[in-house]
C-alpha cells in the first residue's frame, strides 16, 4: 500500500485522470502495480465469480447460496455481492473469517 501511497502523490496527473474515469477501482491499483518492477504479480486474481446466471456479460449475484462454494474455493476474493438482495452472505463469510 505504500508504494501505491507514494505513486499517487509523486504522479497528481494520474489522480486527476481517475478522478473522471468510469469505474476506476476496476483498473486504478492494477495499473500503478502493473506498471512497475518491484513485486512479483501473479496471473491469478484469487476471484470466485460465478457466470451461471441468464445474462452472459455479468456475473451472478453471491447470495447464502454460494456459501459453501465460495469457501471451498481457495479463493480470497468474491464478485459480486449485493446488500440488498442479500445481506445475510457477508455475515456468515464474515464469521467464517473471524472464527478461522
Amino acid at each position: 500500500m505504500h508504494y501505491v501511497y507514494d505513486y499517487a502523490h509523486q504522479y497528481p496527473d494520474f489522480i486527476r485522470y481517475y478522478q473522471k474515469t468510469i469505474i476506476p477501482e476496476e483498473s486504478f491499483f492494477h495499473t500503478i502495480l502493473m506498471n512497475q518492477t518491484n513485486f512479483k504479480i501473479l496471473n491469478n486474481n484469487q476471484r470466485y465469480i460465478s457466470w451461471q446466471v441468464s445474462h452472459p456479460n455479468s456475473p451472478a449475484i453471491l447470495t447464502s447460496q454460494h456459501f459453501k462454494q465460495l469457501i471451498t474455493s481457495n479463493k480470497h476474493f468474491g464478485r459480486k455481492f449485493d446488500v440488498e438482495k442479500d445481506r445475510k452472505i457477508l455475515d456468515l463469510l464474515e464469521r467464517e473469517i473471524l472464527l478461522s
